[in-house]
């Protein structure tokens, strides 16, 4: 499993399993299935955060991290 999420769109979704989880706990009281599935939402976001792998991205081919070394540049001189 290679990783496919940038360090922008992992902090996207730390800001999202965050407002989910806020809802979760915020309606608990009131609304226990809206908290339930915010949770359940939470949690899969902050998995994807931890691995750095989004299933979704896998099946439509998208990668938004950039090579290992992090450079634009080409790894052999030009001739």
């Amino acid at each position: 499993m290679t990783k496919n999420l940038s360090t922008i769109d992992r902090i996207i979704r730390l800001i999202i399993a965050l407002g989910l989880l806020y809802v979760a706990f915020a309606y608990y009281q009131t609304n226990f299935v809206l908290a339930i599935i915010a949770f359940v939402l939470a949690l899969g976001t902050a998995i994807t955060v931890i691995t750095g792998f989004c299933i979704v991205y896998k099946l439509f081919g998208i990668s938004t991290r950039k090579d290992q070394g992090g450079s634009s540049f080409p790894s052999q001189p030009m001739q």
